[in-house]
């Protein structure tokens, strides 16, 4: 068991308790956050210290009376520190973590000095002062000059980013904001970005446009009634896939087996880059019903067969319990029969492994009969 020694931080003069092991290291002070040097030695003489030293007159005081040995242990007891309350984790001081060699790296390609001595978070103020710090960049001082800014005063990274910002929103509508918005049968705003917030807008909460339409009709495609501008956009990039020389070439020999194998509909695969989505999001769901089957897996090994069970089987292994379960869906019990309230669960357990893995009956015991009303 570790010793916890108390310093005296020198900054704010607040008592720290310091685990033993953090002797002759530097951390920083809970309190006022100041790096402090913990010394070598502690400052005080532990209570293992003092116990010892009783103990070690022990040898003298075995023989004597009864009375003699009581007054040793009252000695033993005295010696040992009173029982404190469970200290709290903000009164100790713990040194932090020394910075990763990612931080270290950042602050070298950030033009910052390197001190490999400095702890996690002094790199990361660090790193924080340099981004803030860091002057605007070559391209960034030309696009300022283009635009009339007097850059012979410095200006830093940030700073030249958020004034582009303000500059460029300060500028009337593109020629696409304009058609995009004239294509919503809407009113032009004066700036570039009242423009760009309105096209967003419009984007997320308007329906389809006759343009839209159009142009779905133009390649073969139909728009639902009710869909909105970003639905109606991501079907016509789907109508154009379909009329690509490429993608839309019915689809090859290995996509179809793939989708026979993963028990998908042909139909839904009418072409390369159709049949290549699909295979994808059969995998996806193939790999969730996977997961699923093996907690099913586990859950019925320790409904059926835990320690408090009182089971006729020996504990089936995961490959016959998969089998069991494929069992009894095949049997018409429905799925998680296993779980099915309206059902025998148990019998029909029992009887299943039995089908399964015979061997798995324990001594002793007949085997299961076949429940009733059951195919």
């Amino acid at each position: 068991m570790s010793t916890d020694y108390k310093i005296t931080c020198p900054n704010c003069g607040k008592s720290i308790e310091v685990p033993a092991e953090f002797l002759g290291q530097t951390g920083d002070c809970p309190y006022c956050d100041q790096p402090i040097k913990i010394p070598d030695a502690p400052q005080h003489k532990s209570a293992i210290e003092k116990t010892s030293q009783v103990l070690s007159t022990a040898a003298i005081v075995t023989k004597k009376s009864f009375l003699t040995v009581k007054i040793f242990f009252n000695k033993v007891k005295n010696a040992l520190p009173e029982k404190k309350p469970p200290r709290k984790e903000s009164n100790l001081l713990k040194p932090k973590a020394p910075a990763t060699e990612k931080q270290l790296k950042y602050i070298e390609a950030l033009g910052g000095t390197v001190n490999k001595k400095c702890n996690m978070q002094q790199a990361s103020d660090l790193i924080e002062e340099l981004i803030r710090t860091q002057p605007a960049t070559e391209k960034q001082l030309k696009r300022l000059a283009r635009d009339g800014v007097d850059i012979s005063k410095p200006f830093t990274k940030i700073q030249a980013t958020e004034l582009i910002s303000q500059i460029t929103d300060a500028k009337p509508p593109t020629k696409t904001q304009v058609k995009l918005l004239i294509e919503f049968e809407t009113d032009i705003p004066e700036t570039r970005g009242e423009a760009s917030q309105l096209c967003e807008d419009l984007k997320n909460t308007s329906k389809s446009t006759n343009s839209q339409r159009l142009k779905a009709n133009a390649l073969g495609g139909a728009i639902p009634i009710n869909a909105t501008y970003l639905e109606t956009q991501d079907l016509i990039e789907e109508f154009e896939l379909d009329n690509d020389s490429e993608q839309g070439k019915p689809p090859k020999k290995a996509q179809i087996n793939k989708i026979i194998k993963l028990g998908g509909d042909l139909a839904k695969a009418k072409n390369r880059w159709r049949a290549e989505n699909y295979i994808v999001d059969l995998e996806y769901e193939a790999e969730g019903a996977k997961e699923e089957f093996e907690i099913r897996i586990d859950d019925a090994l320790d409904v059926f067969f835990g320690p408090y069970c009182s089971a006729i089987f020996k504990k089936p292994t995961k490959s016959i319990m998969q089998k069991v379960l494929h069992y009894g869906e095949q049997q018409g019990w429905g799925m998680n029969w296993e779980s099915d309230l309206n059902l025998d669960y148990y019998e029909l357990m029992d009887f299943a492994v039995y089908t399964i893995a015979p061997d798995r009956l324990k001594d002793g015991y007949r085997p299961p009969k076949k429940p009733k009303g059951i195919k």
